[in-house]
């Protein structure tokens, strides 16, 4: 599978080892973007985008070589992009957060990545959900993901708290599914820190959500 760098992203990173290190994927062709490799756990997870309307049992048949993601998968990679632990912090299952804020920019960074970007009329206008199923054991899954609310300025983040629960023949015409692959070996590498030479587009470029400068400039792009 090949690794591709960020249409928006401008140049290279420092990215903090308290965040995920997540590269922009291919699923089936080069610059489609709709996968996302994270190097810390060599996980390639599929955009949510192509499971919507899913339910986990659906989505593992529809896509060979792909499985459901586990709460201890779902709940690393919460806890490394955002950078807080729903556990510790006895979360309720939700959070919002306003424009300005760093998990507001995070959040529309997550949706950039993983997001359906499916917008859905409730009483705002402007509400789009990046939802996906995870599997908890016992034919059991529950939902994690964002939503953007309040005319674009509010993002609400659901993290592994939130208790929702269904069985894995739920549909819901706004959930995917969080579908995972694991990667035999993949080599990044390292930056190259001579301003004369081009980066080759097919180079992969770790993606780094402690820095935030992308963050409105990712929310515009829909998959």
């Amino acid at each position: 599978m090949k690794k591709t760098i960020l249409a928006a992203a401008i140049g290279l990173m420092t990215i903090s080892s308290a965040h995920a290190e997540l590269i922009e994927s291919d699923y089936e062709s080069t610059g489609d973007n709709q996968a996302v490799f994270d190097t810390n756990t060599n996980l390639t997870w599929l955009d949510l985008d192509l499971t919507v309307g899913m339910s986990i049992e659906q989505a593992e048949e529809s896509f060979e070589g792909w499985r459901v993601a586990t709460y201890d998968e779902v709940f690393a990679l919460f806890t490394s992009f955002f950078g807080y632990d729903p556990v510790e912090t006895e979360s309720s299952g939700y959070q919002s957060f306003d424009s300005g804020s760093q998990f507001y920019d995070e959040g529309m960074l997550w949706g950039e990545l993983f997001s359906s970007n499916l917008a859905y009329d409730y009483s705002d206008p402007f509400t789009v959900v990046n939802y996906g199923y995870y599997d908890i054991g016992n034919n059991q899954a529950r939902m994690m993901g964002t939503q953007v609310i309040n005319s674009g300025n509010t993002v609400r983040i659901f993290d592994t708290n939130y208790n929702y629960t269904v069985q894995h023949d739920i549909t819901s015409v706004l959930t995917g599914v969080y579908l995972v692959q694991e990667e035999t070996s993949t080599t990044v590498p390292e930056p190259d820190t001579d301003p004369d030479t081009d980066v080759p587009a097919d180079v992969p470029v770790p993606f780094g959500f402690a820095a935030l400068g992308l963050g409105l400039l990712a929310f515009g792009r829909r998959k």
